[in-house]
């Protein structure tokens, strides 16, 4: 343990910073800022390798609980409230979307894991779905955190975009889908569709949880596509983490918890979440992350607009 605390420590101090400092830092959380805060340290300090195993212990264990945690935050009830034709699109799209990833990635991606990583997050829910992704495909902190960097960057430009593209008295189901169907975080959701009118933000925070649920069988979809030589049972086998996920969220489903021990759960979720990714940033140079952003960048652009297509044909076919 004593070798972990140096690295552990590091990480907690800036996360913790990260954490409280966000929320006064207009368009950008916790997460973001803390990767962003930890590439700037190993950037400019040349750190002691008595910090590795720490680091690397933040950066991969202290992600997968993390992930457990943000289980509370999603109810089965999230997805029957959508509606049987809403869900319908999520799950196509995520299915096509993941599937498109799968082939093009190979072809246009200088970094397959990369690709895998902003496909898997695009589908899903972002940051989080690429921290379930991450470890099953031994994805290094660097693909992991430039991944993470681009699927930010774009769900930001995406939550600016969508309002002023399409016509305030666009169809609220239309818009919605949009928006919950596509966005990356649930904070760009909430920013794009609130931005619209009150009834499309309530309604694309709806859909974009019921997306959020889909991270489990989207998981064991997407492994059993890149697994070509694992027989299907070893395909099937989840990690811990995700059958913690999936346990978090049947608990919540079935038992009426107190709001204050959700938001605890959801608190503590989001915290761990934040000190990994100062993990995961102490683990990037910006010379790797210039030489391959820009590909990532591209990549990841290509992957939502062949998302937002899909939910726009599928909704005025479904």
């Amino acid at each position: 343990m004593k070798v972990l605390t140096p690295g552990i420590v590091l990480s907690t101090l800036v996360g913790t910073t990260a954490f409280f400092l966000a929320p006064y830092i207009p368009m950008i959380n916790s997460i973001v800022l803390a990767l962003f805060i930890g590439m700037v340290i190993t950037n400019l300090f040349s750190l002691s390798p008595q910090l590795d195993s720490g680091v690397h212990f933040s950066g991969k264990t202290l992600l997968e609980i993390a992930i457990i945690f943000l289980g509370f935050g999603i109810s089965f009830k999230d997805i029957t409230s959508v509606g049987l034709f809403r869900v319908g699109i999520l799950v196509i799209t995520v299915l096509l979307i993941l599937t498109f990833t799968y082939f093009i990635s190979r072809k246009i991606s200088n970094k397959p894991i990369t690709g895998y990583l902003i496909g898997f997050g695009t589908a899903i829910c972002g940051t989080s779905a690429i921290a379930a992704l991450a470890p099953k495909i031994n994805a290094s902190k660097s693909e992991t955190g430039i991944s993470i960097a681009v699927i930010n960057l774009i769900g930001l430009l995406g939550m600016l975009a969508i309002p002023l593209l399409f016509s305030q008295s666009m169809d609220s189901d239309l818009a919605a889908l949009l928006i919950g169907g596509t966005l990356h975080g649930v904070s760009n959701v909430a920013g794009a569709g609130y931005a619209m009118n009150e009834t499309i933000g309530d309604l694309s925070l709806t859909i974009k949880l019921a997306r959020v649920a889909l991270l489990a069988p989207a998981l064991i979809f997407f492994t059993l596509l890149l697994s070509k030589s694992s027989s299907l049972k070893e395909s099937l086998k989840l990690p811990y983490y995700i059958l913690g996920f999936i346990a978090a969220s049947t608990i919540v489903s079935l038992i009426n918890f107190p709001v204050e021990m959700l938001n605890g759960f959801r608190f503590t979720g989001k915290f761990l979440l934040t000190v990994s990714m100062t993990a995961i940033g102490l683990n990037i140079k910006f010379k790797h992350l210039l030489m391959e952003g820009k590909s990532a960048l591209k990549f990841g652009l290509i992957i939502f607009t062949v998302q937002l297509v899909v939910v726009g044909i599928l909704s005025t076919l479904i």
